[in-house]
């Protein structure tokens, strides 16, 4: 199956854990291969500047991971954007104190759980089980008690092996329409590649939209689906090499 780009031109938008890199124990033990870097550096050749990361990760990590260039990007799942002029985007209305008050009952269900992993992401804090998938009734559970006790302030993301308090409100499909406004990515036809179900909502927003969505793993649902991030990689190639997504 081959999509041409005879009648638009195409714009890029990809997950990163999961997607791009392989999925480590804890979201610091994640490196990216000297080769990645290359390629999205021709991919952003190819497409005229029209590629995004659209992550979990806050976008400081994510130019720790891919620095020294400073991506495009949206992090914690659409709560804060960079465009492609630099420009700054956060969502307001932040609760400071709900935030506050879920790191506390957060942290503490990690220090209650060994081989958990607490991430503060500063607008939102997450706790990652992957090296104890058998805790994951008690750590949904659990955070499922800790909405109900701070409210509609905030709401429950559940990912893959890790939960995610965060404001109600922006969402990685948010994100890319809003950058589908901007240049480079007005008036093209977006990609998006993602891996979890926290990406569902983006894929779906891509296909309505007469984009492509490309699907990792057996998680999600899309119009492609590739098997992992080194299949990710060789759809990237071939985009790279042709300017033409193909399967």
């Amino acid at each position: 199956m081959e999509w041409r780009i005879s009648d638009s031109q195409w714009c890029l938008f990809l997950d990163v854990d999961g997607t791009l890199l392989d999925i480590a124990a804890s979201p610091d033990q994640v490196r990216v291969e000297s080769g990645l870097h290359d390629l999205l550096a021709r991919l952003l050749i190819v497409l005229d500047g029209a590629v995004a990361l659209i992550s979990g990760r806050p976008i400081v990590e994510l130019d720790r991971l891919f620095g020294p260039h400073r991506w495009t990007a949206a992090g914690v799942h659409g709560l804060e954007r960079r465009d492609s002029i630099g420009s700054w985007h956060r969502q307001g209305g932040i609760d400071e104190a709900a935030i506050a008050q879920a790191r506390d009952l957060l942290r503490q269900i990690a220090e209650r759980l060994p081989g958990t992993f607490f991430e503060d992401k500063g607008t939102a804090v997450a706790l990652h089980y992957r090296q104890v998938p058998h805790a994951e009734s008690q750590v949904r559970a659990e955070a499922r008690a800790i909405v109900r006790v701070v409210g509609p302030r905030l709401s429950l993301l559940e990912g893959r092996m890790v939960v995610e308090l965060r404001p109600a409100g922006a969402n990685k499909a948010d994100a890319i329409r809003e950058f589908l406004g901007e240049a480079p990515f007005k008036g093209r036809r977006p990609i998006f590649i993602g891996d979890d179900i926290t990406d569902q909502p983006a894929l779906d927003a891509v296909e309505r939209i007469g984009g492509l969505s490309v699907a990792v793993g057996d998680r999600v649902r899309a119009m492609i689906r590739v098997a992992d991030p080194r299949d990710v990689r060789t759809f990237l190639e071939e985009l790279a090499d042709t300017g033409v997504p193909t399967q």
